[in-house]
């Protein structure tokens, strides 16, 4: 048989008794534990009675406290909404008795007395509606956006602004989850317009002193030259020295090609050159040695544009915060009126902006056409103005004691400008006259007895009948009438007429002047001492023809 062998280890009596009254003490810990939860009914006294067990709770207690808030939070929240809902439902009912008034104002039965009373329901409409957009409750204003202290609406004089702002408060409702606890005033009441952008080109007018260097949107312009031709003549024209645009006018100008005249206008937007018309060709304008001038002023042409303007290109004045406000808001009417010659332009331009001052004309008129008697002296020139058309005149001068006349164009306007009347003689065997009229040649013919015959009611009477003028008599000599008077044959080749400038349009300012003495600054002060000139424009020596002698 196999032995195995049994390996028994010994245990001291010590070691047994040490252990069991270790058990002991544990079991005793264990029972006062239990009997320490059965009394109290606290399962866990510390932490460390239940470390997994405290961890759980500590977070359920954490999450317990979360949501009390969230209640308190939604408490808070509905009382605040309760509120608004409140005044906006009080809002509604005052928009919907501002409308019944509306409508009752516009009725045709409501007299002027009822609206005045209607007005003042609205004005106090306003009021509430002001008193309800600055709710306050709790010592937040309900509709003032997110910053609640501040005042949303001030009444500033019957302006009312919004001082709020487009946000509004959040409030935590649920985890991740936030709720608005307002509404800002702009999204019920309004008060915040929307964003202005421009939808214009807002160039400033282009003026004589407007720096090259803000031309092109303030790229400038690279100066050098230009060459200017008719066709035929050329000319070349250094512009380096040149600062502002009226600097290049004025150069422009006075580099025309030989023996012509160039005429330069600064337009609102650029520069627009012609040729005097009596010298035909063919305007063209080119660079030099391959510069680009021409092409940066707007004036490049190398086709060329006959006797036509030359009429340029955009070059966009730049615009600067010390703009003019007057020179973005619109172009002003203007006008350029011309006299033969060098030095004697006169400018013209609107008092304001817009299309109200257009279809304006003036007209200089020779005094000394429209009488017998002398015409004014110089200095003394005056301006007339005629909203309707006027019809255009002539004096015809004889050499009787009381035959003098004035010719008056039957059809009102320009029609009769530049009328030559001319007085003839020939056998016509009695008291006898005639009168024609070459429309072609603007030119009409009174024809008179060579023998002394014609008498002044007869000639009246021609000119009448054909029908271009009206022949009345000229007072202006102090002389009476007398239709019997004989109109000398020696009148015939010496007495002569001519209507010049003295019909217009409606609209019309007509400046009297002297051909023998009268200068652009007496136009200018005619026209500006005239009320009703000068409460529509402005007239002033032209800055790139500078001063000017005679016209």
């Amino acid at each position: 048989m196999s032995l195995i062998s049994s390996l028994v280890s010994r245990v001291s009596t010590v070691a047994v008794r040490e252990e069991m009254q270790a058990q002991l003490q544990r079991s005793q810990s264990t029972l006062s534990a239990l009997q320490r939860q059965l009394s109290t009914g606290v399962r866990l006294r510390v932490p460390s009675d239940d470390l997994p067990a405290a961890t759980r709770g500590m977070q359920l207690q954490r999450l317990l406290e979360q949501k009390e808030q969230m209640g308190v939070n939604l408490r808070e929240a509905t009382a605040f909404l309760d509120v608004t809902d409140a005044a906006l439902s009080d809002s509604g009912d005052l928009l919907a008795r501002a409308r019944g008034f509306a409508v009752q104002a516009i009725d045709s039965g409501t007299d002027a007395t009822q609206r005045e009373a209607i007005a003042l329901e609205l004005e106090s409409i306003v009021q509430r509606f002001l008193q309800l957009a600055n709710t306050k409750f709790q010592g937040r204003y309900l509709f003032a956006g997110s910053d609640p202290t501040v005042l949303p609406y001030e009444d500033l004089g019957g302006r009312i602004v919004y001082r709020g702002n487009e946000k509004s408060l959040r409030t935590i409702a649920d985890f991740e989850s936030l709720i608005d606890t307002n509404v800002a005033g702009a999204d019920v009441f309004g008060g915040l317009s929307q964003e202005v952008r421009p939808d214009s080109d807002y160039n400033p007018v282009l003026r004589e002193s407007t720096l090259l260097s803000e031309l092109r949107g303030g790229l400038g312009v690279e100066l050098g030259s230009v060459r200017i031709s008719d066709g035929s003549q050329s000319s070349t024209v250094d512009l380096s020295s040149a600062a502002t645009v009226g600097d290049v006018a004025r150069l422009l100008a006075d580099g025309a090609p030989p023996g012509r005249e160039l005429t330069v206008d600064i337009t609102p937007s650029g520069l627009m050159l012609q040729l005097d018309a009596a010298g035909g060709g063919n305007l063209t304008v080119t660079e030099v040695d391959g510069g680009r001038t021409a092409e940066q002023l707007g004036i490049l042409e190398e086709t060329g544009t006959g006797t036509d303007p030359l009429v340029g290109a955009d070059i966009n004045p730049r615009l600067r915060w010390t703009t003019p406000i007057r020179d973005i808001l619109g172009v002003k009417a203007r006008a350029l009126l011309r006299s033969p010659g060098r030095h004697n332009d006169i400018a013209i331009e609107a008092n304001d902006v817009g299309a109200a001052a257009n279809g304006y004309a003036i007209q200089l008129v020779n005094d000394g056409l429209l009488q017998a008697a002398p015409g004014l002296n110089p200095g003394n020139e005056y301006a007339v103005f005629e909203p309707a058309p006027v019809a255009a005149r002539a004096a015809l001068t004889l050499s009787g004691s009381a035959d003098d006349l004035v010719l008056t164009a039957t059809t009102p306007g320009t029609s009769a400008n530049g009328v030559t009347i001319e007085l003839v003689a020939a056998p016509l065997g009695g008291d006898l006259a005639t009168a024609s009229y070459d429309a072609a040649n603007k030119k009409m013919t009174i024809t008179i007895d060579d023998a002394d015959q014609t008498t002044v009611g007869t000639l009246v009477a021609a000119i009448n009948a054909q029908g271009m003028f009206t022949a009345t008599a000229d007072p202006s000599m102090g002389e009476a009438y007398n239709p019997t008077q004989v109109v000398s044959a020696a009148d015939a080749g010496s007495v002569q007429g001519y209507t010049g400038n003295s019909g217009g349009d409606g609209n019309t300012f007509f400046v009297h002047v002297s051909p023998l003495g009268s200068k652009s600054q007496d136009v200018v002060n005619a026209l500006n001492s005239l009320p009703d000139f000068n409460s529509r424009f402005t007239a002033q020596l032209a800055a790139l023809d500078e001063t000017t002698p005679s016209l």
